[in-house]
Protein backbone atom coordinates (compact mmCIF):
# COMPACT_ATOMS: atom_id res chain seq x y z
CA UNK A 1 0.00 0.00 0.00
CA UNK A 2 1.69 3.62 -0.60
CA UNK A 3 1.13 6.32 1.34
CA UNK A 4 2.05 9.88 0.72
CA UNK A 5 3.19 12.48 3.95
CA UNK A 6 4.22 16.24 3.64
CA UNK A 7 6.81 16.77 6.06
CA UNK A 8 9.45 20.31 6.25
CA UNK A 9 12.62 19.86 4.59
CA UNK A 10 14.94 19.77 7.96
CA UNK A 11 12.39 16.44 8.74
CA UNK A 12 13.19 15.23 5.27
CA UNK A 13 16.85 15.78 5.66
CA UNK A 14 17.25 14.19 9.13
CA UNK A 15 15.46 10.99 8.01
CA UNK A 16 17.53 10.71 4.78
CA UNK A 17 20.99 11.34 7.05
CA UNK A 18 19.70 8.39 9.33
CA UNK A 19 18.51 6.35 6.45
CA UNK A 20 21.77 6.63 5.01
CA UNK A 21 23.64 5.76 8.44
CA UNK A 22 21.57 2.29 8.08
CA UNK A 23 22.34 1.97 4.57
CA UNK A 24 18.77 2.00 2.88
CA UNK A 25 16.48 4.21 0.99
CA UNK A 26 14.92 7.39 3.17
CA UNK A 27 11.04 5.90 1.74
CA UNK A 28 11.64 2.64 3.56
CA UNK A 29 13.68 3.92 6.63
CA UNK A 30 9.98 6.42 7.07
CA UNK A 31 8.12 3.33 6.65
CA UNK A 32 9.63 0.61 8.98
CA UNK A 33 9.42 4.09 10.95
CA UNK A 34 5.72 4.10 10.67
CA UNK A 35 5.19 0.64 10.75
CA UNK A 36 6.76 0.34 14.34
CA UNK A 37 4.40 3.24 15.89
CA UNK A 38 1.71 1.85 14.16
CA UNK A 39 2.56 -1.31 16.65
CA UNK A 40 0.20 -3.85 14.51
CA UNK A 41 2.46 -6.65 14.58
CA UNK A 42 2.46 -9.59 12.21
Amino acid sequence: MSLTVEVKSDVYAELSRQADSQGVDVNVYAASLLEKAADVGD
